[in-house]
Formats: C-alpha cells, structure tokens, sequence
C-alpha cells in the first residue's frame, strides 16, 4: 500500500512539474515571436472592469499608473519583470506585455496574467 501511495505522489509531482514547464515555454515562445497581445473576456461594463483591473492590480502588488485610457502596471518578482499595459473595453480588456523579460529573454508572463484574470472575476462577482 505505501508503494502505491508513494507512486501516486510521484506522479501527481511529475504532472505539475510538466504543467508549469509547459506554461513557462509557452510565455517565453509567445515573447520570442512578439505575440505580446493577450484579450480577456468578462460581463461587464468598461466602469466596472477598469474598477476590477485595478483593484486586482492592487491585491496582487503590482505598481500601477494610468496614462490616458491605458493602464500601466509593472511587477518583478523571481526573476521576471513584467510590463503590462491594459486597455478596457465594454465586456473584455486588452494586456500588451511587450517589454516583460525574464532570463534577459522576452516573455508572456502568462501565469501572471491567469493569476490577474481570476482576480478580476473575484472582484466582479463581488460588486455585483
């Protein structure tokens, strides 16, 4: 029984291992080949979600200056440093990270960028 405990731990640590591999390849493909756009659907006005995007940007520490209609927010944090630049729309937001870099290489931190859509989700559902 213990060798099948610790082989299911083995493969549920090999399993999120690959997971996070593979997201990391992704953001560093999608930053070599300049797919720096990133589009992110809610049910919201452009009130609401900018008031979300910000608050999000907020919880999770991320310094944040608003230039015209585009927010910018900034983050380095284990070796990546991220740019973002948000533009809100009625029902959907626009992410450039252009300028994101981790490893001296160019970088989709698309982790982050997850972390920051279930955040916004968070705090739409909240203000409902």
């Amino acid at each position: 029984m213990k060798t099948l405990k610790y082989l299911l731990f083995l493969i549920f640590c090999l399993s999120t291992v690959a997971c996070t591999t593979r997201t990391a390849e992704m953001s560093y493909s999608l930053g070599e080949r300049g797919k720096y756009n990133t589009a992110l659907s809610f049910s919201a006005d452009k009130a609401r979600l900018t008031s979300a995007t910000l608050s999000a940007l907020s919880e999770r520490g991320w310094n944040v200056s608003k230039q015209g209609e585009v927010i910018n927010a900034t983050l380095s944090r284990g070796g990546v440093d991220a740019k973002l630049a948000i533009t809100v729309y009625d029902g959907y937001i626009n992410i450039n990270s252009k300028g994101s870099v981790a490893d001296d290489r160019p970088i989709v931190p698309l982790r982050w960028i997850d972390m920051l859509k279930k955040s916004i989700a968070a705090d739409l559902r909240r203000t409902r």
